[in-house]
């Protein structure tokens, strides 16, 4: 742990993430809310004497909904700093990013809604791809 906390990048095997899809209504969104109570709340672990605390987070919900790029799709899953807009990083660099920060903090799972507010029409679907190329790449196995 302490050695990812304090590394700069870290080898991790990307994975095709699950997609669970279904017609408006049929409740994917409670699906992914049960989800993160199940899992639990946000806790804390101290990383021992110098180190500080470091938060533990089970789960991660990311809402789609009215952002248009991969950076502000992706920033709930990194680390704070760069959350708030303090430190900002290239686009390209934001899904090893969230890989380290969701591996210090042992987010194993998120759950992505709303993605259907990404299409401006029906047969637009390249920024989805973009989007879940970069979920994926920002998961941890």
């Amino acid at each position: 742990m302490l050695a990812r906390a304090n590394s700069d990048s870290i080898e991790i095997e990307p994975f095709m993430p699950t997609c669970i899809t279904g017609p408006a209504g049929t409740g994917k969104t409670r699906w992914r809310r049960a989800l993160a109570r199940a899992l639990g709340e946000i806790g804390k672990v101290q990383l021992g004497p110098g180190h500080g605390i470091v938060p533990l987070v089970p789960f991660t919900s990311v809402l789609v909904g009215t952002q248009r790029s991969v950076s502000q799709i992706l920033r709930p899953l990194a680390r704070p700093e760069i959350q708030s807009g303090k430190v900002r990083i290239s686009e390209a660099d934001l899904p090893g990013e969230c890989a380290l920060w969701q591996a210090i903090v042992g987010g194993g799972l998120f759950g992505v809604d709303e993605l259907q507010f990404l299409t401006p029409s029906k047969d637009d679907s390249t920024l989805v791809t973009v989007v879940l190329q970069a979920l994926a790449l920002s998961n941890v196995e």
